[in-house]
């Protein structure tokens, strides 16, 4: 983001709650989808012109 780039952040069961301070800058955008999905996922990915995808689901929130 320093570089000027936007965040999508994908979720299935998106609770928006802990990503409220960081999505009132306007560089981060959530969207609810599962990734077994396909339609879902292509859609996100061409709708957001998403370059690159960093899967994060195993990391643990606090």
């Amino acid at each position: 983001m320093d570089r000027g780039e936007s965040v999508v952040v994908l979720d299935r069961m998106l609770q928006t709650g802990r990503l409220d301070d960081l999505m009132s800058n306007g560089k981060i955008t959530a969207q609810e989808a599962d990734v077994t999905d396909l339609n879902s996922l292509e859609s996100i990915i061409r709708g957001n012109g998403i370059e690159r995808i960093i899967h994060t689901a195993a990391i643990l929130p606090p």
